[in-house]
């Protein structure tokens, strides 16, 4: 089930990617309308949605989005960009391209109320609005949960370094960037390379450190300056 996920996060970490550079291209920071920041958004959920209602039909989805606005006819314009990218995106991936109509029922199956029993996926299509506009660090963000339980989860982060970047570097390592996380109670945690096909059978495995005291930790925060 998590080879799944991590499909579907890769291939919405794919579309984010090709919007994000969009975005620096057009210069457009506003989330609204039809602007790349919220295409992004509608369509990376519509992806994610769709691979794993094909996949995994009993599981339902808690998301961020709906498609109300783009049911307007003042949505005319943002649905077809998004059905557009959408399936862009999924090229190769279904057999047939999907209508506008199935990519706003794929974006309002987040509908889903969630709750202490079954099972349910909870996404973020774009974790890091801001950072997503800065041309940095973002994430899409996708959680399983099991009888009220966090059993699993992927997190795909397409801008973040694959190496580690020395302390006092003024630069991030050339190595191509993106990487992606995946977990699973029992099974531990690997990452990958976000481009990865397997990122769960050929990712690396990693632990938690053992630092048992907070004046031993390392603590990290954002800051305007960060290379990253």
């Amino acid at each position: 089930v998590m080879a799944d996920a991590a499909r579907a996060v890769r291939l919405a970490g794919a579309l984010c990617r090709k919007m994000q550079f969009e975005l620096r291209t057009n210069e457009k920071v506003s989330k609204s309308d039809d602007s790349p920041v919220t295409v992004a958004d509608f369509a990376a959920q519509a992806v994610v949605s769709h691979v794993l209602g094909v996949a995994r039909p009993d599981v339902g989805l808690v998301a961020e989005e709906d498609a109300r606005s783009m049911r307007e006819p003042a949505g005319a314009k943002l649905r077809a960009r998004v059905t557009a990218v959408v399936n862009d995106a999924l090229e190769g991936v279904v057999e047939r391209r999907l209508s506008e109509e199935e990519v706003m029922d794929a974006i309002d199956r987040g509908a889903t109320d969630g709750g202490a029993t079954g099972s349910f996926w909870i996404l973020d299509p774009i974790d890091g609005t801001k950072g997503f506009i800065n041309g940095r660090q973002y994430a899409i963000a996708l959680a399983l949960m099991e009888d009220g339980e966090v059993t699993g989860g992927v997190l795909g982060c397409p801008n973040m370094p694959s190496e580690k970047i020395p302390r006092g570097a003024t630069e991030i390592p050339t190595a191509a960037p993106g990487v992606i996380f995946v977990a699973y109670k029992g099974c531990g945690t690997t990452v990958g390379a976000f481009d990865a096909e397997h990122p769960v059978r050929d990712g690396a495995k990693i632990t938690t450190n053992k630092v048992a005291s907070s004046s031993e930790a390392t603590y990290m925060e954002s800051w305007g300056d960060s290379i990253v």
